[in-house]
Formats: C-alpha cells, sequence, structure tokens
C-alpha cells in the first residue's frame, strides 16, 4: 500500500492547495526605490486574509527591485513555509501603484484579464506550471 507524502499537521495540505490556487497581489510604490522584502509579502498576504511570520517566507535568491514600469503586472514565485516544514509554492503578481490609488490612470485592460508574464526568466518554467496547476483546478471546478 502506498503513502501519499506526510504533512506536518492534517491541514497543512490543505493550507498549501488553498494557497496555490491564486495569485496574490503585491502592491509597491511606483516612485520610491524598493527592494521586495519578505515584510512586503507578509503586508500583501494579510490584506488577502493569509496571516504568516517573515520567517515563513523564502524569497527568490534574484532580488526584485523597483520601480521599473516593466515589471508592473508581472508574477513571481516564492515558497511559503507552513509549520515550519512543508513548502508551498505562492505566486505574487507586482501591482505598481500611487500613494494615492485615484492618481492611477485607467488601463484599457484590466491587470487580472492580461496574459500572465513571469518576472524573473529562471522561473518561468515553474510560473507556467503553476498557473496550468491553477487553470486546471478551476476547470475542474466550474460546472
Amino acid at each position: 500500500m502506498k503513502k501519499g507524502p506526510s504533512f506536518s499537521s492534517p491541514y497543512a495540505s490543505l493550507t498549501i492547495r488553498l494557497m496555490e490556487t491564486r495569485i496574490y497581489n503585491l502592491h509597491m510604490n511606483r516612485y520610491v526605490p524598493w527592494t521586495v522584502e519578505p515584510w512586503h509579502v507578509r503586508v500583501s498576504l494579510r490584506s488577502a486574509g493569509v496571516v504568516l511570520r517573515s520567517e515563513s517566507i523564502v524569497l527568490p535568491e534574484t532580488p526584485i527591485m523597483g520601480p521599473d514600469p516593466s515589471t508592473n503586472h508581472k508574477v513571481f514565485a516564492l515558497n511559503i513555509l507552513v509549520n515550519g516544514r512543508d513548502k508551498a509554492n505562492v505566486l505574487m503578481r507586482i501591482n505598481l501603484t500611487h500613494k494615492n490609488y485615484k492618481n492611477d490612470p485607467p488601463e484599457e485592460i484590466p491587470y487580472y484579464e492580461k496574459p500572465i508574464q513571469a518576472l524573473l526568466p529562471e522561473q518561468e518554467q515553474l510560473v507556467n506550471q503553476l498557473v496550468a496547476a491553477q487553470q486546471a483546478q478551476q476547470a475542474l471546478a466550474s460546472p
């Protein structure tokens, strides 16, 4: 009898599956220089209802810096350690915003309807795999 992977808790697999089924927005300043740090991700995930510690966030080795208009709406992958042991691949989309978001010009096509592009070339295959898995899961869920 084959056993599946073992997780650190009964809910770890569900938590991982839920975190891997969407793309989270990472709002960054359009004008002030920045480098993505774990606390940026923690705050963005908290606004989406995901509460975790900064120590649980494993960023890509390549630093992500801005503001660079070419990074806007691009996606990168990072790892979240659930219970300090189980790894979830999470997608984050950079959205360059103004302090007063009402000053942002309207876009012709909303960012969530645009094709998904990987921010980091070394992550292109991983991002495409995760997006394909998300789309397959959504297709199964819809009637």
